[in-house]
């Protein structure tokens, strides 16, 4: 966990990859938002992560060539939390990790 002075009542979560067959990763995405009465389902999933609950990383790290490693950092109520994992190691991810991930991914056009 990093203290982050700003974002009080505010989230973000910024997701990032690389690796992959040309090793650039297969994409980013940043979604920012406030609590809401009437939250959307990214907002659901934000209130739901338990980021004091993650590790910082998932994998090994070894993987193939073309593996792609995905970053995902959680910005809410002042503090965030980084973590990483491989693309095989996704199935290992705490559901609401996974759920977040989801969430967020679905953001991207």
């Amino acid at each position: 966990m990093v203290n982050n002075g700003g974002m009080k009542d505010g989230w973000c979560v910024a997701i990032t990859t690389e690796g992959g067959f040309t090793g650039r990763g297969i994409g980013h995405v940043e979604v920012r938002g406030a609590a809401t009465s009437d939250p959307d389902p990214m907002t659901r999933a934000v209130a739901a992560a338990r980021p004091e609950k993650w590790s910082s990383a998932y994998g090994r790290g070894g993987g193939g060539a073309d593996e792609v490693r995905t970053t995902l950092v959680l910005t809410r109520g002042g503090s965030s939390w980084r973590v990483s994992w491989s693309e095989s190691s996704f199935v290992a991810l705490p559901e609401d990790l996974a759920a977040l991930f989801d969430a967020a991914w679905a953001e991207k056009r």
